[in-house]
């Protein structure tokens, strides 16, 4: 058996969740792995009762998103409402996947709205234009992130699932590096969503060894090594011209980039290894790294 390594006191299992409000639009499965999945983008309800999420109004400089705004203004305040198509089904099938890996599982907040009704990862404004059931969907899913990471007393490592549609057909790894800074090595641990692995783990002489390093080290060589190629990586230490993203809301708010013992990797996965046949091979592949990042790093 792999080591398991465990949040304290079950808390998620013991009523902590009483002090939240919950919704219908968010669902939470439970464990004990200090590996936590959030699924943000892959909801598929579409109420009608809950209006679309369109474009904000640009007032004194600043974007204001609320359906009773004024003027919409979507060269300055548009806001994206397309899905990543299938990262739903991608984070329950690595949830069950892990779970019979580890004999222990990952506790996981995945958001059931369509995006153009909610977007949990960014700001509640922008996120929620004020409608208050998504409101609420909105502070049940962030309490859940915040539930966990504040009762967790060992370090954890929170993978935020997303799917990007660019040409590249590579994983790419987001620790809030910008493409730039990627591509030219010059970046500070302090800056990142591991900031906490890197001033805890052994072994490591520098903060692009943890994002580039060859296997154990890094995430993007050990899911390399599995077949998948990955940017950062030995291979890809940069996107060079591609696009990337880098992170969003999630990865800056519950990694350690600030604060704490959780670490956080946004893992943006090409539809092709979305969709299902791939999919099955693919969750397997993640798995295994997973299995081997935690174990290199989290024991």
């Amino acid at each position: 058996m792999w080591p398991v390594f465990v949040l304290s006191a079950f808390f998620f299992l013991c009523g902590a969740k009483a002090t939240l409000v919950p919704s219908p639009y968010v669902d939470f499965l439970p464990g004990s792995l200090n590996v936590i999945l959030s699924s943000p983008h892959g909801g598929h309800l579409k109420p009608s009762s809950i209006p679309n999420r369109d474009a904000g109004c640009y007032i004194n400089g600043d974007c204001v998103y609320s359906h009773t705004c004024g003027t919409k203004d979507p060269n300055n305040c548009d806001v994206v409402t397309s899905n990543d198509l299938y990262t739903q089904e991608l984070t329950r099938e690595l949830y069950t996947s892990l779970c019979n890996e580890f004999n222990a599982c990952p506790p996981t907040v995945i958001n059931l709205l369509h995006r153009r009704k909610h977007d949990p990862n960014r700001e509640k404004d922008e996120g929620t234009f004020g409608v208050p059931d998504v409101e609420q969907a909105w502070d049940y899913y962030h309490g859940l992130l915040q539930e966990i990471r504040q009762n967790q007393t060992d370090q954890a490592l929170l993978l935020d699932i997303h799917g990007h549609g660019h040409p590249t057909v590579w994983v790419e790894l987001g620790y809030l590096v910008s493409r730039t800074r990627l591509n030219l090595g010059y970046y500070s641990a302090h800056r990142t969503s591991v900031r906490n692995l890197y001033a805890h783990t052994t072994g490591v002489s520098s903060i692009q060894e943890l994002l580039t390093g060859a296997a154990p080290i890094s995430f993007g060589a050990l899911l390399e090594a599995q077949g998948y190629q990955a940017v950062p990586s030995p291979t890809n230490h940069g996107p060079g011209s591609h696009s990337y993203f880098s992170g969003g809301y999630i990865t800056k708010h519950y990694g350690s980039r600030y604060s704490g013992i959780v670490d956080a990797i946004q893992i943006e996965s090409p539809k092709a290894y979305r969709k299902l046949p791939e999919r099955t091979q693919y969750v397997a592949a993640l798995t295994e790294t997973i299995r081997n990042y935690t174990t290199r790093h989290y024991v």
